[in-house]
């Protein structure tokens, strides 16, 4: 690149005038106006053409028109009128284009004067005073200085570009457009009308009318449901007054959804009221008639108002004009317009309001099967393998001879056999482009496109073909096992634009949906494929920040296994708690952010300011995506502190300001990958991706700026229970961010936080908690009163609200019978949830090794909440093995002891740490868990060799029959040679003399016989290797109702731990005894 000083370059600008390609490459830019790089700067552009060509036009019509008033009857006159219309307008566009060109001429001269001028100092890039010094001399006038900046900052990108020439940002003039008033005068006219509307309702409440026929009271449970709940049209009401028994409740909250249908159906959150409403109207069980009749008579009942010619169209502007007045008129769209803020799936959305985990598999757009899935399994190998650069052509002319290879088979069944065959060739897997494509070919002609499932070989083929070049044009070059999911997205996008067919554009979609279900590229997702007609659902799903905390913990805690560990803690905070894109966060440099200088006190708020901005690793997906972001109101103040110490290491070792921060792209996309495997995990969630945790950061921000929507929420949900909807932090996210909590300007702000050009962006796609923050924000409206329950379900007692605690938990009928019709059941996806843990992660990741019985403790321990598959799962297992297990501790649960108290169905296990948790935690770890382990470890290492075979197991484990459920299950045996062969048992486990405790009865044994007994039980102690003290003698009374016995009295040995003062029963010596009575039972 060739270097010439500032004065030099401008003076070439100003001799050649119009000659000079930069003139004919701005003003190009500047008619076709999407050209420039700037939105705002395009949008100024447009108004001032358009300007132009509308006073320009208007001019032609005028004289077309004039021409044409005399001779309006004829259509000779009307051909000729046409023809002259058509001819003055193609005139008057070209005189328009010329004008526009003189006006652009003299902005774009007299700017090159005034660089000529000013521009004195700038040698090798323009000085910034120089600059600001010139942009002060500018026109004022807004259109003409708009007009000169953009020309002058197009002069500044060709001279960085050509000759390297650097230069200063320049401001730039942002043209608002006033949004249409969302609410017309005329409809304001009608809030006398609301506020009757309501207060009627309020009233209602108060002092229910009990004399209503049944159609008015489906009249009033049908204006409840539709002005408490976010129901869009008539149609979604009727469905729900029509199926009022599908109410269930979860989390905290009661809501609506038919059930017994195959296809996926709306969910909607319901008020306490509406609740109530629908249980009266179950009950009527009566067919649903008229909705709009019925609302009428039941106004025009209670109310002197006439309502006679309310119309549901009618009563939708009231309830508008009530939501936009109380909530406003962006939360209003965000609840009601259908194109807006999609809700969750049914799996997040129950994962979210009970914080725990909900099982869910990616579900199969293109039915991809097990078989075809196998094919698809070696692409990593493929891609790893060292490729040279291969040419295009080359992989064209090899899908060409497989197209015709194809065509010669006679059957579908035999073109799958020679594709499958091609795919595990070593001339497919030595060109992973190739091979892609035509995994692609075999996905198409196994199981279908998108919308056919059956395709006809030539259509695969075309599909395939038509997508091959501009695929091969854009990846040919790239490493494409480096790549990440984003910039697989950005690199489609591209291939799109080489295209030539606007209608084969969807292919690239297509492409992509492919790559999506057979796993082939991970973290891509459709939403980022910018193809026009071929839009799709937006991928909704959130993870909370409680599961987010563990998953942050779990990365702290193996912190020191490798960098990787410490990428993935702070790229997943940046994603999460910033909201920044995958490349964004994984690009940016210390110049990046701004600490204060000195380190804040302890609990005492930090400050971190971090600017997203492009640098020379990376560019942003638009200009909008530049902002600030106050990271000390965003993150917790853990993670601010653990950035903080990496910024002083950096600052202390002298390292460039501009040096990334993870500097290590492998070791970056493996730390991606290890987020993705966490969240999954943890969550059970396998549709959860990287981009989910920027969608959860929009959410999870919204609530934040709202924080009345907070304040009502912790009454009655779990969700808000995290330290960042603490009100230090709402008040730290206020103060940094300078809003107003009556600001209408929050959605431009999260907006802003995001990197959108406009809000449409952010609600369209981004914003998922639609239907819980309407119940939230409208509840203080609607409030449920004792007289209103009372008329709908009859006498009941409330329990007083609580976190986590729904209206149908709240609720106690006063008769069974009543409580049978209509108590509110359970959500049907509550038997998927379990308790969230990371405990099996590392048994996964790790080679198989043959199962220890500490798995099968944990593995049987996980039945308590999940169910076999899950939890064989989870521990790779054998299911048929873990089942019988099962079977077995469901036997012991029926049959032991003989009398009294049953063992439990699961033992009672301590706490199940992993062994690297127990080593490297060794004193935060309880006694019990340590003793169960090291039992599990030494019955591990003994089994199989004579004499402890599982057959003699299990005749020991036998004496559990005797256990005593009123002496903390106490084995207290009548049999001489069980209580014997235990004692063996125990003395080849390891058992020590202080572990074991025996007392003896001698129940109806003389004193005589019961010394010599006691004489030999002392010795039998004593050859085990137990200690003869500990040998004790049970009062007289004590032993005479205990039954028969074998001549021996009983035997009663206590399972205890004597480390402590007074001997505890050690229950974690006993579960271990219950956990091998399991393991070796044989059901006779």
């Amino acid at each position: 690149m060739e270097i010439i000083k500032v004065r030099h370059f401008i003076k070439n600008l100003y001799e050649s005038g119009k000659f000079h390609p930069l003139y004919r490459e701005v003003f190009d830019a500047y008619v076709k106006k999407d050209e420039f790089e700037d939105d705002t700067q395009s949008k100024a552009e447009e108004d001032t053409q358009s300007k132009a060509e509308d006073d320009t036009q208007s001019k032609a019509e005028e004289d077309t028109q004039s021409k044409a008033e005399d001779d309006t009857q004829s259509k000779a006159e009307d051909d000729t009128q046409s023809r002259a219309e058509d001819d003055t307008q193609n005139k008057a566009e070209e005189d328009a284009l010329r004008k526009v060109e003189e006006d652009f001429y003299q902005s774009y001269n007299n700017l090159l004067g005034h660089l000529k001028k000013r521009i004195i100092l700038s040698e090798t890039k323009f000085l910034p005073a120089e600059l600001e010094a010139l942009i002060a001399q500018l026109k004022p006038a807004v259109l003409s200085k708009q007009t000169q900046l953009l020309i002058l900052q197009s002069i500044l990108n060709y001279a960085k570009k050509h000759h390297g020439i650097d230069s200063p940002n320049i401001p730039s003039i942002i043209t608002l457009k006033r949004d249409k008033p969302i609410i017309s005068p005329v409809e304001l006219v009608q809030l006398p009308i609301v506020d009757m509307l309501f207060s009627l309702l309020d009233k209602e409440l108060m002092t229910p009318n009990r004399a209503l026929s049944n159609n008015q009271k489906l009249g009033r449970s049908a204006l409840l449901v539709y002005l408490t709940v976010n129901v869009s049209d008539t149609q979604e009401l009727m469905s729900i007054l029509e199926h009022p028994q599908d109410v269930f409740y979860v989390g905290g909250i009661c809501y609506w959804q038919k059930q017994q249908i195959t296809t996926a159906q709306s969910r909607y959150i319901l008020s306490d009221v509406a609740v109530m409403a629908l249980q009266q109207w179950a009950n009527v069980k009566q067919n649903v008639s008229k909705i709009q009749g019925c609302i009428v008579k039941y106004l025009n009942t209670t109310s002197e108002f006439d309502w006679s010619d309310l119309s549901m169209l009618k009563l939708s502007t009231l309830r508008k004009i009530h939501n936009i007045l109380q909530l406003g008129p962006v939360q209003y769209q965000m609840y009601f317009l259908p194109s807006m803020s999609q809700a969750l799936p049914d799996h997040a959305f129950m994962r979210i309001l009970t914080d725990k985990a909900c099982i869910y598999f990616e579900p199969h757009l293109l039915g991809v099967s097990d078989l075809c899935t196998n094919e698809f399994k070696q692409l990593r190998h493929v891609a790893n393998n060292n490729h040279c650069f291969i040419a295009i052509d080359t992989t064209l002319k090899q899908l060409d001879a497989i197209y015709s290879d194809l065509i010669k088979e006679a059957s579908r069944s035999a073109c799958l056999d020679t594709l499958s065959k091609k795919l595990k060739s070593l001339d497919v897997t030595a060109n992973p482009y190739l091979w892609l494509l035509c995994s692609w070919l075999f996905s198409l002609l196994k199981n279908g496109g998108t919308y056919k499932r059956r395709l006809k070989l030539a259509t695969a083929v075309d599909y395939v073909k038509s997508l091959s070049n501009p695929f091969l044009v854009v990846f040919s070059t790239c490493d494409i096992g480096l790549l990440s999911g984003e910039d697989w997205a950005n690199k489609l996008n591209e291939s799109s634009d080489v295209f030539t067919s606007a209608q084969r554009k969807k292919y690239v979609y297509y492409f992509a949906q492919f790559l999506i279900e057979t796993n082939l590229v991970r973290d891509l997702c459709l939403s980022d494929i910018d193809v026009i007609g071929s839009s799709s659902e937006v991928d909704a799903n959130l993870i909370s920040p409680s599961h987010i905390d563990e998953v942050l913990k779990y990365l702290t805690d193996h912190i020191h296994d490798g960098l990787v560990y410490q990428y993935a803690y702070f790229l997943l905070c940046f994603c999460f708690y910033s909201g920044l894109r995958r490349n964004e966060a994984a690009k940016l440099t210390w110049a990046d952010f701004s600490f204060a200088v000195n380190t804040p006190a302890k609990d005492a708020f930090d400050y971190v300011q971090l600017s997203v901005r492009p640098n020379q690793h990376r560019t942003l997906k638009t200009t909008s995506a530049r902002r600030e972001l106050p990271l000390d109101a965003l993150w917790p103040k853990t993670a601010i502190e653990k950035l903080r110490v990496r910024y002083q290491i950096q600052q202390h070792s002298g390292a460039n300001k501009k040096a990334l921060l993870f500097d290590d792209a492998t070791r970056v996309n493996q730390a991606y990958e290890l987020i993705t495997d966490l969240i999954r995990h943890f969550t059970q969630d396998y549709t959860l991706r990287i981009h989910h945790l920027r969608h959860s950061f929009a959410n999870w921000s919204w609530c934040r700026l709202n924080p009345r929507t907070i304040k009502q929420g912790r009454v009655q949900l779990t969700i808000f229970g995290h330290q960042i909807f603490d009100d230090d932090y709402l008040q730290r996210l206020q103060s940094r961010l300078r809003f107003n909590m009556n600001s209408r300007k929050k959605m431009f702000i999260l907006a802003h936080l995001m990197g959108h050009k406009d809000v449409q962006s952010t609600l369209n796609s981004y914003l998922h908690l639609k239907d819980i923050l309407y119940y939230l924000d409208l509840k203080p409206y609607f409030t449920l009163t004792k007289y209103f329950t009372s008329e709908c379900v009859g006498r009941v007692s409330w329990l007083e609200p609580e976190s986590g605690l729904s209206l149908a938990e709240r609720l106690n009928y006063y008769t069974r019978d009543t409580e049978a019709k209509l108590a509110i059941k359970p959500a049907p996806l509550t038997s998927s949830l379990s308790v969230p843990t990371f405990s099996t992660y590392d048994k996964e990741i790790k080679p198989n090794i043959e199962i220890s019985s500490m798995t099968w403790a944990r593995a049987l321990n996980a039945l308590k909440v999940s169910s076999v598959i899950e939890s064989s799962q989870y521990y790779n297992i054998p299911l048929e093995e873990l089942q019988q297990l099962l079977n077995n501790a469901e036997q012991i649960h029926q049959h032991y002891p003989r009398i009294g108290k049953r063992l439990p169905l699961i033992p009672a296990f301590p706490r199940l740490h992993n062994a690297e948790y127990v080593a490297k935690a060794d004193a935060t770890v309880a006694k019990s868990s340590k003793v169960f382990m090291y039992l599990c470890d030494k019955f591990d290492k003994s089994i199989g060799v004579e004499p402890l075979t599982l057959a003699n197991v299990r005749l020991s484990m036998e004496i559990l029959k005797y256990a005593v459920p009123g002496k903390g299950y106490e084995l207290r045996c009548p049999d001489s040679t069980l209580s014997r062969m235990f004692m063996r048992f125990c003395q080849l486990l390891g058992l020590k003399g202080r572990h074991l405790v025996f007392t003896f009865y001698r129940a109806d044994l003389t004193i005589e016989e019961s010394k010599y007994i006691e004489i030999r039980w002392k010795k039998t102690i004593s050859d085990f290797g137990f200690n003869p003290k500990n040998f004790l003698f049970a009062k007289e009374d004590q032993g005479l109702y205990l039954g028969n016995h074998d001549g021996n009295g009983f035997l009663e040995i206590a399972l205890v731990n004597n480390t402590y003062k007074q001997p505890q029963r050690d229950q974690s010596i006993f579960s271990f005894l219950h956990f091998l009575l399991i393991l070796s039972y044989e059901n006779k």
